[in-house]
């Protein structure tokens, strides 16, 4: 089974979860994704600190 990394928004913080990638029963092209167990938290991608304050209306600052 592949791993796939799901992001999403809670309150204008970034939270990411895992996600199994299946075949679906009965075969074909149908594709399931499982959330795996407890595995919600916020996000520690790089940037994501800009992308939260940029959902909040705070301009990113950036230093000279």
């Amino acid at each position: 089974m592949e791993l796939v990394r799901a992001h999403f928004w809670v309150d204008d913080r970034l939270y990411e979860a895992d996600y199994y990638k299946a075949i679906g029963q009965g075969g074909g092209a149908q594709v399931v994704f499982v959330k795996v167990h407890q595995s919600e938290r916020p996000c520690q991608c790089p940037g994501h600190e800009a992308l939260e304050r940029q959902r909040q209306g705070v301009p990113d600052v950036k230093s000279a």
